[in-house]
This record gives C-alpha cells, structure tokens and sequence, in this order.
C-alpha cells in the first residue's frame, strides 16, 4: 500500500512537468506541493507559491487555469465558464438577482445568473461551482418551473465565482450610490466605502512605510487590492450592525473582530502579515492620521456614506508588541433609535423617567459601565425634551448624536475650551436644559450642581449603582446639602441582549440552573424561560447547505439588546440621608423600600418575559449574583402604591364574601335533594336574601363587582370565582406588574408542552 506522504506514489501531471522544464521547481519540490495538495485540499497554485517562496509566472497561471477548466468539462460533462472571456451585461444581472434568484440563494449553493435567453422556450444561464448538487437544482426548479423556464448550466471555478460575487457586490453598491448622491457630487469628505477612495493626497498614497520590524508593504503588492480589503471590512460590519471593529495584529497575521449586540467575535478571516501594516495605513488615511508615526496612540474620524446615509467612524490606534492596534467605533444614525418609548420596555419605570425628565430644574443622571448603552439614553432624554419652546444645549468632548434644533458644543483643545466656562455661558444665555456628555473633574461636578438648581442638568457619570453616584460626587467636593437640593433621579443601566424571537428554545430550568438566581425567583417553583439556539461556526454551515439556517440572527441566538434599568427617584427620605451623608448600602435599602426596581429584578423580569435567557443574566451580572442578596436589596421587600394596596384589599374581602355565599348555596342545593331544577333556582335566589350582606348600598356594590355570565370553579375544596372583569382587575394586575409573573403550571410540562405565558411571543420565522 503506498503511503500519502511517498512521492512515488504521484504520476506527475503535464503542468507539472512544464514547471519543471521552465525551470521554475525542481522535482522534490513539486512532490512537496502535490502531497500537500492531496493532504489539505488547498490550491495548487498558493502551495506552489509558498515552497518556491516566488510568484507563479503568468503564462503558468494562465495554463493551470485552463487546464482546470478542461478537467471540470470532462468531469460534468456541461460548458465551463471562464470571466476573463466573458462580457457582462451588470443591468440585466441585477434584475436576475433581484426578481428571480435571490442573492441569498447564490450564496447558500454557490451559483450565479449570468443572462436570459429569449428563444422559445426561453432560458436563464446559471454558472454553478457544483452544478451536480441536488439541493441546488431543485431550488432553481422550484423557482422556474411557475415561469415555464428552462436551465442552461455552466460549471465554474471556486475561485471564480468568488471573484464573480465581489464584483457583482461592487457594481450594485456602485449604482445605489451613484443614484443617491448625483446631487452631492460636490462633496468630497463624502464617498460611498463600497468605492476606491481617492481622497488620499498623493504623498501619503506614495508614502512607503518603514519600521523596525520590516512591516513594510512590498514592491509588488498594490494600492487597489488593500483598498478593496478595506472596504470590504467596513462594508461587512455595517451590514451586520456591528457597533465597533478592532484590528489587533498579531504574530503571523492581522486579526479582524466585529462588536456585534455588545459581543466580541471573529468575524473576518485573518488578515497576512505580509499585508497588515497596508491596511492599517489605509485605515490611518482616511482619518487624517499620522502614517508614519506608529510608537503613539493617535485619534481621528471618518464620514463615509453607505446605502444613502452618513456613517461615522472613530478610530483610534495605540502600539502593540505585534504593531499597531486600531479601534474603530461605528455611529450609525440609523441604529440609533431616540424613541424612549422603544429605549424602555418597563412601563412603571418609562413613567417615571417621564415624570423626571419634564422636571424644570434638577439634577439627573444616568451611570453605567462603558458600552452600557449609556450615551443612548443620554440622548434619549435630551430628546425627549427637545420640544417647541425649550431652549436646549449641550457640551460633549466628541458629538456622537446631531440633534436638530438643539445648540451642541465639542471641545476642542486647539481652541482651549473647557467645560466650566462653556456650561457658564449657558447659564447667561437662557438656556433650560443643560447636556453634560460626562462629569470628568471636580470643578465641573460643582457647576454641574449648582447649574441644576436653576436649570434641568442631564449627564452621566461611571458608577456600578444608582447609589453610588452620590458617594462618587461627594467624593468630588460636591457639597452634600446643595447635591440633596438639586439630585431629582438616578438612572444606573446595562444592556443584555435580547434573544432571538425565531429560534428560542423553550424549557423549564432546573433546580440547579437557578441555585444562582435564588434571591429572585423560588426555587420549588417551576418556571418556562427561553434558551438562545446558539451555533457552532460547524453547525452555522450545516444549517446554511440545508436553508435552515434561521434568518433573524444567523445562528447566534441573539439579536439585538434590550437595557436593564435601576432607577432612583430622589423622596425626601432620600434628599436627608444625602444631606446627612449616610452610606451607600443604607440609602439604596431606602430606595427600594420606597419603590425601586433593583437591577437584577428588572433583569429577571427581561428573562421571565421572554426577552433575554438565563445564560446573558450570567454573562452580564456575574458579579453581583455573587453578591449577598442584601447588599443588592434584592430581599427588601418593595412597598406598593397606596391605591393599590386599597384595591387588593378590597377584592380580598369580596373573595371572602363570595366564598361564604357560595358555600351556603352549595348546601341549599344538596339539603333540597331531588328537587326540580327551578326549585332549587328559587332556593338559590332566597338564600342570596339571607343577611350575610345586611347593607342594602353594599349588596347592590356586590351585584355590579359580580356579573353571572362569570365562570365559577367547583371544587371540594374552597371555591372561589375567577375574576374576569376586563376593567379593574386588568388595571390592578397592571398596577401590580403581574403580567412579569410567570405562570406557574402544577403539572409537569416537556419542552415542547410548555405554556406559552410571556410577555414577548415568539415570532414564526417568514422564510
């Protein structure tokens, strides 16, 4: 039996003894390349590359590729089709694309239309890489039989079709930009990513990077192929709505990772070494920055248009050990939604910031770590008093957010702004509500106070709580008895991201699964959450070959995110333990004790509702679940309002009448027998007259709380009536949040029998 790694056992093939005679490899090096080839499946071409360490000469690209052509005609017996020799008529593709095949479907079967045939009958022709592939053929069939069209196929190369694909993308991102912006065509800060940026100066383009590690960009590499590349990356992370890009260099290679729903991950394939420092001076480019300065962190923006809006990108670098490390954020407006009532899904708690926001004067602030989603809200709330006759202003270091009719302020060093003399010019120019980005020293914090005692102030400071905020500003010199005075709320926020609404799993989880989250739900009680169908990059391609691949979130379980919010409204209970400067611990205790949500029940509320798993309450609280629960308040009992507190009370003594009538009656119709039914109507309607209820006024309020077309349990043990009065009930189980109740079954239920009792119903995938 020959071994995989004998060179005795290849018969060389005519190429490669061409390669031999031209002299470009000897023969020990072409049995190296064959075995690998055998080994790995990789192209011929790149291996040869990589054991000669020298280009492959054209005219052998060109044979090689001809004689791979050749080989697939013989193989699938159909015409091969060559792109080199092929003209395209883009228009008619596109309408291909967009009417009959859809791109999707090109990707998952790794086919292409390249024209229609108009003779009788007529025909489309579709380049395939496998044009024997079953699932393939059937999906073209589906879609062509109802036209009583015909198939013409043609078999084409991996690497063709790839190249095939870009360039389609190209051409349609092209046209799409080029219909928008025929207008705009003045504007040279604004250029589609999809498009070879010209708006680099001639010396940087020609600028040749030199370093101590011989990073360098060589000789025979291009401008254009990095420039692609680069658009490429951008492009693909708008599409998947990533938030940032980071590009880490490493030993060998350069790694590409997209932020997507707060999550880092691999979304590129690794960029060569040999190409790395090209990108990152692409990237430095086109934000103005230094190309030749790599030993200091630099910071610049982009605005770049994309499918007919403005982008901006931040982009940030600081050196590595491997080079240089670039961060890019990506500020798209139209990811941003400023609606409050899509920010907060609690009503209670959007009612509250309500109240607060529309407040005159007074402090307010949002707290949060990084990527919290904090900036949004702080917008959020800007916005929503961004209304016909309120003067607003705000100061930023950097304006993430344009907002019309609203006066913005970026510091600028260059221009020796800071922000205590900008916030005292609002102060004399009428201004009602103050923006502050964030509270970066002591004497801002003191302005920032004092401001709020005329003036509704919003802005946001890095906490972990809503309590600690107050610690945190007397610890900047605030005085305490004008900070009592002026604080009127506390925001403290996170984001967890919301699982998919198409592909969730139901299930009822264990004992053990919620010995973490003891202090916020019973553990004797069974309860139905929703696991995400998260995939492996594995298991995304078998679902993909097979088009069960779920179109909401591609395999990840999740999309998009959804905050969870601690909100503090300041009583006066609080307003004199901030005067007296009592501890953290003991003025949240007093907050919660007097209505506020804790982070981690409003959390649980999310999960229970069906808007996040169990999974991302880990991920995102794991901290504080190992806190004891009293340090969180998550065992305070929370008091409820006044007037709902009355209404419980209220229909707790109904029940209790109810009961002792029922009971009464029950034994009325068991002591009359045999008797007729309208007998035992008669006894039923005197006994109702038995001065159980002596109050006349009282028994005619009975009758309008209790309406006979109402369902009545029978049991033998104690009855009682289902309340089914649309009106008031519905109102108290508002008031008393029992919708984020989950329904607790007494029966034991498999997955796939659970009750569907959240908040947020599952979504039937449309494909």
């Amino acid at each position: 039996m020959s071994s995989l790694n004998d060179p005795s056992s290849f018969t060389l093939p005519p190429f490669a003894n061409k390669l031999i005679q031209s002299g470009y490899i000897n023969l020990p090096q072409i049995q190296q390349a064959l075995i690998e080839k055998k080994k790995t499946g990789r192209s011929l071409l790149e291996i040869l590359q990589e054991v000669t360490g020298k280009p492959l000469p054209p005219e052998f690209v060109r044979q090689h590729k001809k004689d791979h052509l050749f080989n697939l005609k013989i193989l699938y017996g159909i015409d091969v089709f060559d792109p080199e020799t092929y003209s395209f008529e883009w228009k008619q593709v596109e309408e291909l694309i967009e009417t009959l095949i859809p791109l999707e479907l090109c990707r998952r079967y790794k086919l292409f239309p390249l024209k229609k045939r108009n003779h009788q009958p007529p025909s489309i022709v579709v380049a395939l890489v496998n044009p024997k592939d079953p699932e393939a053929l059937n999906a073209l069939k589906q879609i062509f039989r109802p036209k009583q069209l015909k198939l013409a196929r043609k078999v084409i190369t991996q690497q063709d079709y790839n190249q095939l694909l870009e360039q389609y993308l190209t051409q349609r991102h092209f046209h799409e930009t080029t219909q928008i912006h025929v207008a705009e065509e003045d504007l040279e800060t604004l250029v589609d990513i999809t498009d070879i940026f010209e708006d680099v100066s001639p010396g940087l383009r020609n600028t040749k990077l030199k370093s101590e590690d011989d990073l360098s960009l060589p000789e025979d590499v291009q401008q254009g192929p990095v420039v692609t590349l680069v658009n490429n990356i951008l492009s693909r992370a708008l599409e998947s709505k990533a938030s940032e890009i980071q590009i880490e260099p490493q030993e060998h290679h350069l790694d590409v990772l997209f932020r997507q729903d707060g999550v880092i991950g691999s979304a590129f394939d690794p960029i060569p070494k040999e190409i790395a420092s090209a990108v990152i001076s692409r990237l430095k480019s086109l934000a103005n920055l230094d190309i030749t300065q790599i030993n200091a962190p630099q910071k610049g923006r982009m605005q770049k248009s994309f499918s007919g809006r403005k982008i901006d990108f931040w982009i940030s670098t600081f050196p590595g050990r491997n080079g240089e490390k670039i961060i890019i954020r990506i500020l798209d407006p139209k990811a941003i939604s400023l609606d409050l009532e899509e920010l907060i899904t609690d009503e209670n708690t959007k009612q509250l910031i309500k109240n607060l926001v529309n407040r005159s004067s007074g402090l307010f602030l949002i707290t949060g770590p990084e990527s919290s989603g904090i900036s949004t809200t702080f917008y959020t709330l800007l916005a929503q008093r961004n209304q016909l006759g309120v003067n607003l202003a705000t100061v930023e270091n950097s304006i993430e957010v344009s907002l019309s009719g609203v006066t913005q302020v970026e510091m600028d060093d260059e221009q020796k702004k800071d922000y205590n003399s900008v916030l005292l010019s609002f102060l004399n120019q009428g201004v009602d509500v103050i923006g502050l980005d964030q509270i970066r020293g002591k004497n801002t914090a003191k302005t920032v106070v004092e401001a709020a005692l005329s003036h509704l102030v919003i802005t946001t400071l890095p906490t972990p709580d809503a309590a600690s905020a107050i610690l945190r500003l007397n610890k900047m010199g605030v005085d305490a008895s004008i900070l009592s005075d002026t604080l009127i709320g506390v925001i403290n926020q996170r984001l967890v991201r919301r699982v998919c609404p198409v592909c969730r799993l139901s299930y009822q989880p264990t004992a053990s699964q919620l010995e973490k989250f003891h202090s916020l739900v019973s553990l004797d009680k069974k309860i139905s959450c929703y696991k995400a169908n998260v995939l492996s990059s594995v298991e995304k391609e078998q679902a993909r070959s097979k088009g069960r691949l779920c179109r909401q979130c591609n395999g990840l379980g999740y999309k998009g995110q959804v905050g969870v919010y601690e909100v503090m409204g300041i009583s006066q209970r609080l307003k004199s333990m901030i005067a007296q400067q009592s501890d953290v611990q003991t003025m949240r205790k007093a907050a919660i004790q007097e209505g506020m949500t804790p982070l981690l029940v409003y959390a649980m509320n999310l999960a229970l509702e069906g808007q996040t798993t169990l999974e991302e309450l880990e991920r995102v609280f794991g901290d504080l679940l190992e806190c004891n629960p009293g340090d969180l308040g998550c065992d305070i009992p929370v008091s409820q309002p006044p007037q709902v507190m009355r209404r419980l009370q209220e229909i707790e003594k109904l029940l209790e009448t109810l009961n002792r009538e029922f009971n009464q009656l029950k034994q009325e119709m068991t002591s009359t027998g045999n008797a007729s039914n309208s007998s035992q109507t008669q006894t039923a309607a005197s006994s109702s007259k038995k001065p159980e209820i002596r109050d006349a006024q009282a028994w005619e309020i009975l009758k309008k709380e209790l309406e006979f077309d109402k369902e009545t349990m029978v049991s033998s043990d104690e009855p009682c009536e289902e309340l089914s009065d649309p009106g008031d009930w519905e109102t108290l189980k508002k008031e008393l949040e029992a919708d984020k109740e989950t329904v607790i079954s007494g029966i034991t239920l498999d997955d796939d029998d659970l009750p569907v009792n959240h908040k947020v119903k599952s979504v039937p995938d449309p494909w």
